[in-house]
């Protein structure tokens, strides 16, 4: 059985981001070369859309965790006040 630490995810998410990037950059590219052709926007340009989608809510999926650990860090290493 497969089971993912932090760590392991920590290490995951950076090549996650690079191939969700590499997906979006090609479909724009194949949407800039093809542009004089009959299907672009039947085909390219909703493909193109749902790549954009993806890969935004991915980076603030990715952003909402990131700033949730920092939190939660900053948070622990704070002393709490002793009651009197």
């Amino acid at each position: 059985m497969l089971t993912l630490t932090s760590s392991s995810l920590e290490a995951y998410v950076p090549w996650l981001l690079i191939a969700r990037s590499v997906a979006t950059s090609a479909t724009l590219l194949a949407l800039l070369f093809l542009r004089s052709h009959l299907f672009v926007w039947s085909v390219f340009a909703p493909k193109l859309l749902f790549e954009v989608s993806h890969t935004a809510l991915l980076v603030a999926v990715v952003l909402f965790c990131t700033l949730t650990r920092l939190t939660r860090r900053c948070r622990v290493g704070v002393a709490s006040p002793r009651p009197l």
